[in-house]
């Protein structure tokens, strides 16, 4: 997560920010799915505080609308979306050059990264047009 925000009219009121976007997630903004979601390694954490988990991009990017988190909800902390689904990650582009996140396989108390999480220089190489292309 990358910050968490405060509303001046209500305290009680938070938007948690997360280091992904919409985009990844298509059926968010093409069925308004919406998918649990857990605070990796904080499972016995009580919810506390209403929130809105948005993500990082420009756009309206509303994640998951009207949760409740953790009052002590902080950066740093690890937000496991759940339940996606196969085809989030066939969906997924490089909106605004985000790096795609890591995908994770989770069968009962088992967990596996499946997909590790793209660097920016991974994604900046993309780009680059062979030099037998340019001539040089």
């Amino acid at each position: 997560m990358v910050s968490v925000r405060r509303s001046p009219e209500r305290p009680d009121r938070r938007w948690v920010e997360l280091d992904t976007t919409e985009q990844f997630l298509a059926d968010v903004v093409l069925e308004h799915a919406r998918y649990p979601f857990v605070l990796a390694g904080r499972g016995s954490a009580a919810p506390g505080v209403p929130a809105d988990l948005t993500g990082s991009s420009c756009g309206f990017d509303i994640i998951a609308a009207g949760v409740t988190v953790p009052e002590d909800v902080a950066p740093g902390d690890l937000v496991a979306l759940l339940n996606t689904g196969a085809y989030v990650e066939t969906q997924t582009a490089n909106f605004n050059a985000f790096p795609r996140p890591a995908t994770v396989l989770v069968s009962g108390d088992l967990v596996e990264v499946i997909r590790r999480a793209e660097t920016p220089a991974e994604v900046f190489a993309r780009d680059r047009v062979p030099a037998r292309l340019t001539g040089r």
